[in-house]
């Protein structure tokens, strides 16, 4: 069976080394340190206790124990815990120190006053036991209280990120909606597109067909002008041809008026 004692400087010695290489987040490493090693003096100091060993080894293993369970929880911790835990672990280390004390005025006894002081000194050790427990819970509620403030920070960026997914959430309907929204205007130009080609066509229709009626207009000018023409050089020669029969005409009454003169000097 191991000695209690040796097992408790194992685990004690165990401490000091993790501490030294692995400090404890948010705590300063002389405080830390000094857990395991003023629990250690404590266990050195017991074996001076004679009479009441068995009772000293128990102390000691039970500060190896409560070490261990006060230290794990804040390996856990993966951010500092702040200045408030300082307080409560100066206290577990005056607490410690206070036991330290008292065994070293128990080692330092004669045997003599040992043996007969027995009683006394397990009842002490007892009181110690109740001092470290109490600390411990110090510590405990402490390392509670940073707790529940690091699961109110996580409920708090939970909530943020909810808030900023609700807001990530709004902004892509709107995209979507933007987007829907586009794809209509952008329908409602190609339709507006379509019609403005129709109606271009059927403008270069209407101007193609302007064009022949003015072409069909002009060449009928053409022909009215050539009649025009032909009609002034008809009368032109309906005048002329006036002018010679008025001229035939006043030729004939000349050489009837004539002939007419010559019969009455005839007949005379």
């Amino acid at each position: 069976m191991a000695d209690p004692a040796e097992t408790a400087r194992l685990v004690l010695q165990t401490l000091v080394d993790v501490l030294g290489v692995l400090p404890i987040p948010g705590l300063f490493k002389d405080a830390a340190l000094a857990i395991p090693v003023i629990s250690l003096k404590i266990l050195d100091m017991s074996q001076g206790v004679k009479r009441n060993r068995k009772q000293a080894m128990g102390l000691a293993l039970y500060i190896a124990n409560l070490t261990d369970a006060t230290l794990r929880p804040l390996k856990n911790v993966d951010r500092p815990l702040g200045s408030a835990m300082e307080p409560a672990m100066r206290d577990f280390h005056k607490a410690l120190h206070d036991v330290e004390v008292e065994m070293h005025n128990l080692a330092s006894r004669n045997p003599l006053k040992r043996l007969v002081s027995y009683n006394e000194d397990v009842l002490t050790m007892n009181v110690f036991k109740q001092r470290i427990e109490d600390a411990r819970r110090i510590i405990e509620t402490e390392i509670s209280i940073a707790t529940l403030a690091l699961v109110e920070d996580i409920n708090a960026t939970v909530t943020e990120t909810q808030r900023i997914v609700g807001i990530t959430q709004g902004l892509v309907e709107d995209t979507v909606n933007a987007a829907i929204d586009t794809q209509a205007v952008v329908h409602d130009t190609h339709v507006v597109a379509i019609n403005t080609l129709a109606a271009a066509e059927d403008a270069a229709v209407t101007a193609r067909d302007t064009l022949v009626f003015v072409g069909d207009t002009a060449r009928l000018a053409s022909h009215t002008r050539v009649i025009v023409e032909d009609t002034h050089t008809a009368a032109l020669n309906a005048q002329a041809m006036a002018a010679n029969t008025n001229d035939v005409a006043r030729d004939t009454h000349h050489g009837m008026g004539r002939i007419g003169s010559r019969l009455e000097v005839k007949k005379s």
